[in-house]
């Protein structure tokens, strides 16, 4: 099934989400760290992992392992024309596009 960017981030989202709340609950002794859980956060991660490769490959995304070295400013360069870097693409479905609103 293809999903559209919306359902992507979405996924991602929710995978980051849960990834982080049962880390910090085994984290704060509240979850047993059982083989079943180590497995179904491995599992997470792959997919995850995969999500985001796909979103990049599909969406014109480059993801942060190929992000450029930053400037002695310490920002990116402009992302290529029709590209975006990973965690601006992230926000942007997260916040929503704050340069419209201007």
């Amino acid at each position: 099934m293809i999903q559209d960017e919306h359902t992507t981030w979405a996924r991602i989202e929710e995978l980051g989400g849960t990834i982080w709340f049962l880390e910090h609950e085994m984290a704060d002794g509240r979850l047993d760290s059982s083989p079943e859980i180590i497995s179904k956060l491995s599992e997470m991660r792959d997919e995850i992992n995969a999500a985001v490769s796909d979103a990049c490959d599909r969406f014109h995304i480059i993801h942060p392992r190929d992000y450029p070295e930053r400037g002695s400013n310490g920002e990116l360069p402009p992302a290529p024309d029709g590209y975006e870097y990973y965690w601006d693409w992230y926000n942007r479905m997260k916040y929503g596009d704050k340069e419209e609103e201007k």
